[in-house]
């Protein structure tokens, strides 16, 4: 192994256990990772020019004929004088040498080359070599002590944002998803102990801490990119998409009673409370904060109506009061998005009493002459009202009517 690709190796092999030890004692960051990804590219490269530099560089004579005269003091300048004396482009080739005295010392020189063991001039380099061998030794014990370390340095290293470590087993929940504003998320990685790295498209970045393995996220109103860190374990990347919630707003109520009652419509704003009589007719309309593709109530007991829609916003539902009980409204964007927090209302139905009838006279079971009249004497009420009597009687098997 020659002396330059020794220390090549010596210094690739040392950077990369330096590496692995960082990143096991402490774990190199996303952004730190992208940094040493392109120095250590550069580090290789440098390596190998540095080792190749010999193959590629032109041979320099002279500088090897002074290298053996300094390593072997029989030659005395013989072997640089005879090769600058045959050089026409330098000085020393350009001064008055003889033929003559130029080739005896070349003879000489190449008989005493003949004789002298290369290895003798330019012994090898021990030492580089042996701090390579012993670099690649250390390091192909830590790769043999732990396998997957040493492979999950290289990815690491390799890929900064990469999928790193297994996640089928413990999949990261609940993965992406689309949320309202305002709303929390909260992560589990199947385990205890675990950060969530997460950023927004604006550049801004944060992180969470696992505590009883789960960690949650207040998202507020922007979408966020996030993955999960175990140790050097690294997750996918997630998405959390953020939308404005459905909500309603200017809720009206208009309560109609039932023909007979005779009852002006009732109409309440912002109040979903509803109390009337039964066989009221009830119409609420809501203004959605975002364009709806459908919308109704649901009310306890399974029934359910139906709303119109109008202007894409303004929604409108009717039904008939049968009995006492709880509704909420329901709307859906186009993109399935519902009503958030829907609040539940209550429905109080009075029922309608039938009149009640008191005769005063005659008394029962009366006896009279039948030439007399007979003085009918009563009262009779309702509890919402009445708009007339009428008196049915039957004498000798004739039915009458008489208002």
């Amino acid at each position: 192994m020659g002396k330059r690709a020794g220390m090549a190796l010596a210094v690739l092999a040392v950077a990369l256990l330096l590496i692995h030890a960082v990143d096991i004692a402490s774990p190199v960051s996303i952004a730190g990772r992208r940094l040493l990804r392109p120095l250590s590219l550069a580090l290789s490269l440098a390596a190998l020019a540095y080792a190749s530099l010999p193959l590629v560089a032109p041979l320099r004579l002279a500088r090897v004929a002074r290298a053996v005269e300094a390593r072997d003091r029989r030659y005395r300048q013989e072997l640089s004088t005879a090769w600058e004396s045959a050089d026409g482009r330098t000085a020393q080739g350009r001064a008055t040498y003889s033929g003559e005295l130029v080739r005896e010392l070349q003879q000489r020189a190449l008989d005493r080359l003949r004789d002298t063991a290369p290895s003798s001039l330019f012994p090898a380099d021990q030492r580089s070599g042996i701090a390579a061998v012993a670099a690649l030794l250390v390091l192909a014990a830590a790769a043999a002590v732990s396998p997957r370390q040493f492979a999950l340095t290289i990815g690491r290293l390799a890929r900064p944002a990469g999928v790193h470590g297994e996640w089928i087993s413990s999949p990261v929940s609940p993965g992406s998803v689309r949320v309202a504003a305002g709303q929390h998320v909260r992560i589990s990685a199947g385990t205890e102990r675990f950060e969530v790295l997460w950023s927004d498209r604006n550049g801004v970045a944060g992180r969470a801490v696992a505590q009883d393995g789960s960690a949650e996220l207040a998202v507020g109103d922007r979408s966020v990119s996030y993955r999960v860190v175990r140790g050097r374990e690294q997750s996918p990347a997630y998405d959390i998409t953020v939308y404005r919630p459905l909500g309603l707003a200017d809720l009206r109520v208009r309560i109609a009673p039932p023909a007979y009652a005779r009852r002006p419509p009732v109409e309440l704003e912002n109040q979903g409370d509803i109390d009337g009589l039964k066989g009221s007719l009830v119409t609420l309309t809501a203004t959605a904060t975002r364009p709806v593709s459908g919308a109704g109530l649901i009310i306890d007991g399974g029934m359910s109506a139906t709303g119109s829609i109008a202007s894409d916003s303004l929604i409108a539902v009717a039904f008939t009061m049968r009995g006492s009980g709880a509704y909420r409204l329901w709307a859906r964007t186009a993109a399935g998005d519902t009503l958030v927090g829907a609040q539940r209302y209550t429905i109080a139905v009075q029922e309608d009493a039938p009149p009640i009838i008191v005769l005063d006279a005659p008394e029962p079971d009366h006896v009279m002459d039948a030439s007399l009249a007979v003085d009918i004497a009563g009262r009779a009420g309702d509890d919402f009202g009445l708009t007339s009597i009428t008196v049915c009687y039957e004498v000798r098997g004739q039915r009458a009517v008489e208002p």
